[in-house]
């Protein structure tokens, strides 16, 4: 079932902002698989690690791989289930996963290559060996591996590069930890070979150092959570220091409230100039309520990774685990408290610049829509700048993964002379797909075609507010008519906007028409009104239902200011649109 919460009144009321919710999991699901223990998401491909998935015997584990749009707009349906060629029972295959691009790694924590439970990874091709098909092309293993290193426990990629994490090696005394640095053209293109093993410089007995790991373009980050008495800690690398390509150390983060047992550092992430680190066990709100810290590259000089700001949650109580996982994404910070009012689970959206530059403040916090006791949603959470994905592994007993997206509804034009006020007798023809994101109000036009004009086209013009057989006034231009290919009589134009919040609602209102202008026809030779097709971004129907109850009952009492709606229904899965008030 897919459900789709929208304002009443107008179509979309303009205090509010829309987004959806997708819950998935795997086609062959099994009960204590776990699915989603692990998540990571780039660009339109969601990456989910199955740990204890059977296939090649018991907790083998497998990845599967989703599709945004795979099998209908916002569908985010399974493409490909993966294992390893040389997968055997216990080797916790999907412990870590990534995805940069076209390439996966995942981690197995449990593979015996080098002695029990010492570990490996693999890495997968979308194109291998064929298009889309997301083959294996490597196994890794670590240059000095040993039994109980588990290594695969993290893993991470950016572009050429990967990071994985063994926090059971003994380089620095037993448990101490390390990290591998991995390169695509090591030391020839398209190898993965070793390039670095990394340890931290005050390394000691039982850090676990390498419990957690993260790594984007130059800098990688190292979580060592069990640091001086599971105060914890983290490190951060750069790939040229002291000199090009080293990837040495340059410093070590430290909470500036640190106390025993915080377990600073069990979960880090990195992107850019930025760095967040989790302490889930912090009890600045209560027992185990949990923290994360900001980190700046450029605090208070360059390069000096000072401290900005320490987060907790709004709503923050005791055993929630905030900041167990942690992803951040250009100027976005999504923060896992899996333990969140009796292990139902929660997740919560930080934005660099809320509520103003630079104050990492709390904008959303994500529940799942059916909401349960123990289903641990948040123990992995991974983000972009407009998706969020979010596992709940406990959730039925099975595991699921929650995405969330901002809501695009789809419109579209015919457009012809009939339409015109004052109908244009003309063999002219037009067309128009565009898309709106409800919450960023981001108005596409992917094209605005026309064929046939009576003369060359001078512009195109958005009009609105009216409805067909009416005028109204220019909204928007449609852009620069050199663009235009080919340019005259026949062609097609693309672009954006960003509209306000009373465009938006005459737009979902069908109150807007496109006109292609000419010489010949200077007041429009063709006209279309366009249609926003609001059911068929989820593919469902409108349903009015009482939403007090419906929030009160199936969601938390906490969400009851998403009110009022209407509700979409299918049966295809299980989403939800959250108009969020402003």
């Amino acid at each position: 079932m897919l459900l789709v919460i929208l304002a009443s009144g107008s179509l979309i009321d303009q205090s509010f902002a829309a987004i959806t919710e997708v819950k998935k999991t795997s086609s062959d699901i099994a009960a204590l698989d776990q699915f989603s223990q692990s998540i990571s998401i780039s660009g339109d491909f969601m990456v989910v690690g199955v740990p204890e998935d059977d296939d090649n015997g018991p907790n083998s584990g497998a990845v599967y791989v989703f599709k945004r749009n795979a099998g209908g707009l916002n569908s985010w349906d399974q493409v490909t289930k993966i294992t390893p060629m040389d997968g055997s029972a216990s080797d916790f295959f999907g412990t870590s996963v990534s995805i940069s691009g076209d390439i996966v790694v995942v981690g197995a924590s449990g593979d015996d290559d080098s002695g029990l439970d010492s570990g490996s990874a693999y890495i997968f091709d979308r194109n291998e060996p064929v298009a889309d098909n997301w083959g294996e092309i490597k196994k890794l293993t670590a240059s000095d591996a040993a039994a109980n290193d588990q290594f695969g426990h993290s893993a991470s990629i950016s572009g050429n590069t990967i990071v994985i994490g063994a926090f059971g090696n003994d380089d620095s005394g037993d448990e101490s930890g390390s990290a591998y640095i991995f390169d695509r053209n090591e030391p020839v293109a398209d190898n993965w070979g070793e390039v670095e093993i990394l340890t931290a410089d005050d390394g000691a007995e039982s850090d676990n150092f390498g419990i957690s790991v993260s790594v984007s373009g130059d800098s990688a980050i190292v979580g060592a959570f069990a640091d001086d008495t599971f105060t914890g800690s983290a490190y951060v690398f750069d790939r040229n220091e002291p000199v090009a390509d080293n990837w040495g150390q340059v410093e070590k983060l430290t909470a500036s409230d640190a106390a025993i047992n915080d377990e600073f550092g069990i979960s880090v992430s990195i992107s850019g100039d930025f760095a967040a680190v989790g302490a889930h066990l912090n009890d600045d709100d209560g027992t185990n309520s949990g923290s994360a810290y900001i980190f700046d590259r450029n605090e208070p000089v360059a390069d000096n990774w000072g401290e900005i700001k320490k987060l907790t949650a709004s709503d923050a109580d005791n055993f929630d685990q905030f900041g167990f996982a942690t992803s951040i994404f250009d100027d976005t910070l999504a923060v896992g408290a899996f333990g969140d009012d009796g292990f139902i689970g929660s997740a919560y959206i930080f934005d660099r610049n809320e509520p103003v530059a630079d104050n990492w403040g709390e904008v959303t916090k994500h529940i799942a829509s059916d909401a349960s006791a123990l289903d641990d949603f948040g123990r992995s959470i991974s983000t972009t700048s407009s998706t969020l994905a979010v596992g709940a592994p406990e959730n039925d007993n099975f595991g699921f993964a929650y995405i969330f997206f901002e809501t695009v509804v789809p419109c579209e034009a015919s457009l012809d002379g009939n339409q015109m006020v004052g109908p244009v007798v003309t063999d002219a023809t037009g067309a128009a797909l565009l898309t709106l994101k409800l919450s960023s109000n981001l108005l596409e036009w992917n094209p605005i075609s026309f064929t046939d004009l009576t003369s060359e086209v001078t512009t195109i013009f958005i009009h609105g507010p009216a409805p067909p057989g009416a005028n109204a006034v220019v909204q928007l231009d449609a852009g620069d008519l050199s663009d235009v290919a080919p340019f005259g009589t026949t062609g097609e134009i693309m672009g954006s906007t960003v509209i306000d919040n009373t465009q938006k609602s005459n737009l979902l209102n069908e109150l807007w028409y496109i006109v292609v202008r000419n010489e010949a026809f200077p007041a429009g030779e063709i006209r279309g009104q366009i249609i926003c097709d609001v059911e068929r971004q989820v593919g469902g129907t409108l349903i009015p239902i009482d939403t007090t109850a419906l929030l009160l009952s199936s969601v938390q009492t906490s969400m009851i200011w998403w009110l009022p709606a209407v509700v979409i229904v299918t049966g295809a899965g299980i989403g939800l649109v959250l108009l969020r008030r402003k």
